[in-house]
């Protein structure tokens, strides 16, 4: 089997380093359906859902450019092929570390007003 190491982050949850079989299709389920492609540096890339925000996705993580990724991602290293290789020591530390804070992200309606508001009739 051809396993691969890297860092889980999961919605309200601390990163977590796992070791999973590396195939599209596992990817795929880790971040609960079709994959987009996130460099965080020249050998570093983040795995997350595509279409997280459009579907409504909780918000995860905020991006050093503002970003916010909706939904769980997973980070692997990235040496220029065509297929994510397991992550140093080094960058488990460092990622880690990036994301070890749990963000919390409310959703708001177009109006500005929280979407889950009673209302009297």
């Amino acid at each position: 089997m051809n396993k691969i190491r890297g860092i889980h982050v999961r919605v309200g949850e601390k990163p977590e380093v796992i070791e999973f079989e590396n195939k599209y299709q596992e990817l795929r389920r880790l971040v609960g359906g079709n994959i987009e492609l996130v460099p965080l540096d020249k050998n570093t890339i983040m795995y997350c859902n595509e279409e997280g925000k459009l579907i409504g996705l909780d918000g995860n993580r905020r991006l050093n450019n503002g970003d916010i990724i909706a939904g769980n991602f997973i980070i692997l290293g990235d040496d220029g092929g065509e297929e994510s290789i397991s992550l140093t020591d080094e960058q488990i530390e460092k990622y880690t570390k990036r994301f070890d804070e749990i963000e919390r992200y409310i959703t708001v309606c177009s109006t500005g007003i929280e979407d889950d508001y009673d209302m009297e009739v």
